[in-house]
């Protein structure tokens, strides 16, 4: 076999043995190398040589210098005996030239693949531009196809997708554009990239493309979705799951479409964006939250000038979408938002048919300043759709309701109604401009706290909200532990009421003349003296979970 000899002078003096390892290890510096080497030898006159390496390999030479272990790597081609190159790679002649003919031809290949060379580095770097995949963006000639190599290119880019990055422009496009799974997209602003969708049917998906798997993670940003009034569904966030959506716009959606529809989405964030429809177009919807959609934010947005509701949040499927043990929306909140119309309508700000525990904070409802609003329809609407979803924990907290400077307006600010009972409370709220405040109807709880009314009209039309009806009877029954005050009406004896809660306190106001006794029932009068009650008089209650105790009475 034949002998490898190495130039070690710089390294070792001469008469150091040293040994040739394929693999090596030491516990600490000065401690002996672990394993056994492949070959043996010594240093002489500057030079060692090894004359037992059997394979082609890259060994290390290792031997102790000043108490130190010190290792000199070299790799050996052992057949044909070759050249050392560097002092470190052994290689022969043939191969070194072969090298040097294919690197030439591959510099020359390249040369003639200028136009691919970026985006083929663009790939590498999990970057994919959409202009090196043709796209034009000047609004007229149709990007489509070059969109969608750019979006399969980022998909088999690795694994987890890459970044999709369009320059400032107008992209026209046709048909559906789906972002898939990990795939992010960046635009160049909101105002500079826009994306102009061409027919009815053309929509920006960010979904379960194929069916396969959910479209996951990432951020989503600086673009404009124009639906040129042509589009059903400008912006459809379906199945995505912890996606954050920033600084965009969706505008001009056609007849009965939306602008953005979010079903099925889990974890989702949209922060800092504006939608817009066309004043004359029918039917439209700013918001759309439906199908399963949990644990979503909408925070710092605008909306304007939707003709059937700015916000809408409802059940589609009756059952829920797969996989999730419950059919509406439910943990949404909507923060910081401003709606506005300025439109004449039937339409409602904000619909509320389907959904539990929803927020809407901060928010300012306003109808245009001078525009005439046919009067009888609601700014917010919370009820049920009847489709076997509830609509239940509704929170309006810290907001401002207006409506038009004219005599038209609309009949309330709230319209609270439905086949089962929503919960909704409403806090902080002001009240102007035209506007009745809060309709409540029967069979619904609807807690009213804190608010201003500086409107001209009635703040409660339907009952007031802290207050309901009573008929005297032996037995008072179904007394709401959200109501504190009661109107009592007829002569009927009363012995008992319906129990609440531990520390519920209330007010009954009688307009007959009942008798209320101590004797027969849950009631402990003080000094268990019954109250023969004339109109107007008030009794004051608490309650301790079972019976009903007297705090005091006022006796006209």
């Amino acid at each position: 076999m034949p002998s490898v000899t190495l130039d070690v002078s710089a390294v070792y003096p001469d008469a150091t043995s040293l040994g040739a390892y394929v693999s090596w290890t030491q516990s600490s510096q000065s401690s002996a190398p672990l394993g056994t080497p492949v070959d043996t030898s010594t240093v002489s006159s500057g030079e060692v040589t090894f004359d037992n390496l059997t394979e082609d390999e890259t060994y290390l030479a290792v031997g102790q210098v000043s108490g130190a272990w010190v290792k000199y790597g070299f790799t050996v081609n052992l057949s044909p005996p070759g050249v050392l190159v560097n002092g470190v790679e052994l290689a022969t002649q043939e191969a070194l030239d072969a090298e040097v003919s294919t690197r030439a031809s591959a510099d020359s290949s390249l040369d003639t693949r200028t136009d691919a060379t970026e985006a083929d580095i663009a790939v590498l770097n999990e970057f994919i531009n959409v202009k090196n995949y043709g796209c034009v963006g000047d609004g007229t000639t149709d990007d489509t196809t070059a969109w969608n190599a750019a979006l399969a290119a980022a998909e088999a880019a690795t694994g987890s997708g890459a970044k999709v990055v369009a320059p400032s422009g107008s992209y026209l496009l046709d048909g559906e554009i789906n972002f898939d799974q990990f795939v992010t997209f960046e635009g160049a602003g909101a105002r500079e990239t826009i994306l102009k969708l061409n027919d009815a049917g053309s929509s920006i998906h960010f979904n379960e493309y194929g069916g396969a798997t959910n479209s996951r993670g990432g951020e989503v940003s600086g673009f404009h979705i124009d639906g040129q009034n042509l589009a059903t569904t400008c912006m459809d966030v379906h199945h995505s799951v912890n996606r954050n959506f920033r600084d965009f716009r969706v505008s001009r959606p056609g007849e009965d479409g939306i602008a953005l529809l979010v079903r099925a989405a889990q974890n989702c964030n949209f922060i800092g964006f504006d939608a817009e429809a066309t004043r004359a177009t029918l039917n439209t919807t700013g918001i759309k939250v439906t199908e399963s959609s949990g644990s979503c934010r909408f925070s710092k947005y605008s909306l304007n000038e939707f003709s059937y509701a700015d916000i809408h949040v409802t059940q589609d499927t009756a059952g829920g979408q797969e996989g999730i043990g419950y059919p509406e929306p439910r943990f949404i909140s909507f923060d910081d938002g401003i709606v506005e119309r300025g439109v004449t309508t039937t339409a409602c700000l904000i619909r509320v048919h389907s959904g539990r525990d929803l927020w809407f904070t901060r928010q300012v409802l306003a109808l245009g300043v001078g525009d005439t609003v046919s009067a009888g329809y609601n700014i917010v609407e919370v009820n049920d759709d009847g489709a076997g979803a509830t609509t239940r924990q509704i929170y309006f907290d810290m907001g401002h309701t207006a409506g038009c400077t004219s005599s038209a307006k609309y009949s309330t600010a709230f319209d609270i109604s439905g086949s089962v009972d929503t919960y909704t409370s409403i806090r902080r709220w002001q009240f102007g401009n035209n506007l009745e405040g809060v309709n409540i109807a029967s069979g619904q709880t609807c807690t009213v706290k804190d608010y201003n009314n500086t409107s001209t009209t009635t703040m409660f039309p339907g009952i007031d909200p802290n207050t309901q009806t009573k008929t005297a009877a032996n037995t008072i029954s179904t007394m709401d532990p959200q109501i504190d005050y009661y109107e009592v009406s007829g002569n009927t004896t009363i012995n008992t009421l319906n129990a609440t809660y531990s520390g519920h306190q209330i007010v009954l106001k009688f307009s007959g003349t009942p008798t209320v006794s101590s004797s027969a029932g849950n009631l402990k009068l003080s000094g268990l003296v019954d109250m023969s009650a004339t109109a107007d008089d008030l009794l004051c209650l608490v309650c301790d979970g079972t019976n009903w105790h007297e705090t005091s009475r006022v006796v006209k």
